[in-house]
């Protein structure tokens, strides 16, 4: 599976069955319907992170999660143990690609199990994106096998944060 993604946030994806020799390609359009006006309301609407006690400017966390319940214990932790981080959110890969390559976070948490495209591939694009490869990507995920970590590592992922969250592992990760 190779995938490209061209300045208008349009990916092509081309597959071939290594036993069938069969191609396949599809195009995946990761436009949310808002417009950059829109986005920009929305982030100004986003109350100010204090700063850190260093004077830095706060640093920005992006959650790409589907789930409410773990989206809402993010908060919960962020406000608490993180005040000087923003949080973003989306809730499916498409839209955490597009916040990625237009507000550039800090970091990214990305849960595997997504709807549409799934942790994996919204890395691997993001990875394949000269706006966002330099973004470092935390997995949250509720696959918690050895082997899981071996495979979200070997993606690309920086850390692997299993659910139900450690909360002194995810501060630790974090803060790295």
């Amino acid at each position: 599976v190779t995938f490209e993604i061209d300045s208008n946030g349009i990916v092509n994806v081309a597959a071939c069955d290594v036993e069938t020799g069969q191609k396949a390609s599809t195009t995946i359009s990761l436009s949310s319907g808002l417009s950059e006006d829109d986005i920009k309301r929305r982030e100004a609407a986003l109350p100010d992170a204090p700063r850190p006690p260093d004077g830095a400017p706060p640093r920005t966390v992006l959650y790409v999660e589907d789930n409410p319940a773990n989206m809402t214990l993010v908060e919960a932790l962020i406000a608490q143990q993180h005040p000087h981080l923003r949080l973003l959110t989306a809730v499916d890969g498409t839209l955490g690609i597009e916040l990625a390559r237009t507000r550039q976070p800090d970091v990214i948490l990305m849960d595997i199990n997504l709807p549409g495209i799934n942790g994996f591939d919204a890395l691997h694009i993001l990875r394949n994106d000269p706006l966002t490869a330099h973004i470092p990507g935390v997995a949250v995920t509720a696959n918690a096998m050895a082997r899981d970590k071996a495979r979200g590592l070997a993606a690309g992922f920086f850390g692997y944060i299993t659910k139900p969250i450690n909360v002194r592992q995810f501060a630790d990760t974090l803060n790295a």
